[in-house]
């Protein structure tokens, strides 16, 4: 037995060491400043499940929703929002195995007068999943699954890049 660490901790440690001495953190859940915590969610695809994303994804960061625009400290518009699947491999028959889906969302954040504070940005996030041909209804479930995983980690990814905009706007002179 030999003293001090084991050594199976030794690689572990080195491990966190250097990642702590080159800035790496973990980042934690979006804020909106106070000053900007009511959002109205408007634009041609802030509809439907979008919107509900987005409503949770603002509630997380401490901001609600607002019905009317007139009431909102900040605008969040939603111009597009789209999941789109695509064929990644097949079997020797033809048979799709695997499929791609790619959920797009781009936005653009203005204050209640329409003035911009951030400019329009897109969020793409990508995912692979294994279709079986024999099973055909347990990969639609997977499939609706991943849509909706997709839908919220891109409201999640705009909220915040909108927070961190508006942390900006709170903190310029």
């Amino acid at each position: 037995m030999t003293r001090g660490l084991p050594r199976m901790l030794v690689p572990g440690l080195v491990l966190a060491v250097l990642a702590a001495g080159c800035g790496f953190h973990l980042r934690g859940a979006a804020v909106v400043p106070a000053a900007f915590a009511r959002v109205h969610v408007a634009g041609p695809a802030a509809t439907g499940a979008t919107a509900r994303a987005l409503a949770a994804a603002l509630a997380e960061a401490g901001a609600r929703t607002v019905a009317a625009r007139g009431e909102a400290d900040a605008v969040l518009e939603v111009m597009a929002a789209a999941t789109r699947r695509r064929v990644a491999s097949v079997d020797s028959r033809g048979r799709a195995t695997e499929y791609e889906l790619r959920h797009t969302l781009t936005f653009r954040v203005t204050d209640g007068e329409g003035r911009e504070l951030l400019p329009e940005q897109t969020v793409v996030r990508v995912r692979d999943f294994l279709f079986n041909p024999d099973n055909v209804l347990g990969a639609a479930d997977e499939e609706a699954l991943l849509r909706r995983r997709l839908l919220e980690e891109s409201a999640r990814l705009a909220v915040g890049r909108m927070a961190r905009a508006l942390a900006a706007v709170e903190a310029a002179p």
